[in-house]
């Protein structure tokens, strides 16, 4: 049995986010292959797994947050993190460090000096998603995101490439990283969802509301953000749906959204934002449509499984569906200037249509974005790799 460390700045628990089903999906996967201690953020981590539903893992939060300043972090090891890690190797033995997500670099040679190899996981290209953010800004928060994203593009190529393996989440993600890192290094395991994330969900979902549009992620993060207030200022308004459909935003800083986006010449008729919730799918599960107007971004977005897991027929631009394996008007329907997406609301009035969409989405999903599919591929790839870079069999 291998013993994993997996480190992540991100607190898993509770599980609300797409940041957050990420990284309790990963940690839930080690666990199926071997035993894993985990060192994860401390604030706010609450909630954990009972030892019954994760036996083989064993927490070691840490203030990442807190001890971390901004820019530091990307190039210098924080010294009580080192010893915290230092503690966790004094008492058990560890075959494989899993580093996950963005400013952890550094650290890559740390566990290779000690015999420890590493692979390292990303959530999305986060350079590149910086770089998009540049021009939703002006001014001084423009001149930072243009700094920020070149420390983040520095440190990817600067320590990204030494990492003995490295997941992404997206053949497109797998593009852009190919330019500096080994392909041959890389692996693709996407975004995933696992049946204990919804343990209610086995029961038929009720009968849609022909009327209910639902928008759901973090609307504080500026993709999001845009995807509203493109979809609110060039679809809903111009087009008047809002005389034939109810829009549901959900999710974290939805209601600051609805208020920070609407205004006299756009105002919010008939959307209502539910702000962050326990359960993003009680919320949406009786939607006739999901909306995924995303115009940045990187990785694959979870709202969209969670969509297709719930048997809601998903409306979305091209990028939004990124990294997802499906085609339009086979799995989900796309369009990516506005007459189109208004449009594309009405193909769901074809009880045929919609049957076709949500059978064919809940297909690939369970074939390609569930924690079974991608733990083999996983396995399959580090079994592969063991003999090479590790010089060991599982």
């Amino acid at each position: 049995m291998l013993h994993f460390l997996y480190m992540s700045h991100i607190a898993p628990y509770p599980i609300r986010g797409g940041e957050k089903i990420r990284a309790s999906g990963l940690i839930r996967m080690l666990s199926n292959l071997g035993t894993v201690d985990s060192i994860v953020e401390k604030e706010g981590l609450s909630d954990l797994p009972s030892t019954e539903s994760l036996p083989n893992v064993r927490f070691h939060p840490f203030n990442f947050l807190s001890e971390m300043k901004p820019v530091v972090r990307y190039f210098f090891k924080n010294h009580a993190l080192v010893q915290h890690i230092g503690n966790i190797l004094e008492h058990h033995p560890i075959d494989l460090a899993v580093i996950d997500y963005q400013f952890y670099g550094k650290y890559i040679g740390f566990f290779q000096a000690i015999g420890i190899p590493v692979i390292y996981g990303t959530h999305n290209a986060e350079a590149l998603l910086t770089e998009q953010e540049i021009r939703y800004h002006s001014g001084k928060k423009a001149l930072e995101k243009r700094i920020l994203s070149k420390i983040q593009a520095h440190h990817e190529r600067l320590y990204f490439p030494k990492a003995d393996a490295f997941i992404v989440v997206s053949r497109q993600d797998e593009i852009y990283y190919q330019r500096w890192i080994d392909p041959q290094k890389i692996v693709l395991i996407p975004n995933f969802l696992y049946p204990q994330l919804y343990p209610e969900t086995g029961r038929p979902p009720p009968a849609h509301n022909p009327r209910k549009l639902v928008m759901t992620g973090n609307f504080s993060v500026f993709q999001n953000l845009d995807g509203f207030r493109w979809f609110l200022q060039e679809i809903w308004h111009p087009f008047r749906l809002f005389e034939s459909f109810e829009l549901l935003l959900v999710g974290r800083g939805s209601e600051e959204a609805l208020e920070k986006v609407c205004c006299r010449r756009f105002p919010p008729q008939n959307i209502r934002a539910s702000g962050t919730v326990d359960s993003i799918l009680e919320q949406i599960e009786d939607a006739m449509a999901s909306l995924v107007p995303i115009r940045y971004g990187s990785g694959t977005r979870l709202k969209v499984l969670e969509a297709m897991w719930q048997k809601i027929p998903v409306i979305s631009t091209s990028l939004g569906v990124e990294g997802i394996e499906g085609e339009s008007n086979r799995h989900f329907l796309v369009a990516d200037d506005p007459k189109t997406f208004a449009e594309q609301l009405s193909c769901l009035n074809s009880p045929e249509t919609r049957e076709r969409l949500v059978e064919n989405a809940t297909n690939l999903l369970h074939q390609k974005y569930t924690l079974a599919a991608n733990q083999k591929r996983f396995l399959e790839f580090i079994s592969a790799r063991l003999p090479a870079c590790f010089g060991r069999e599982i």
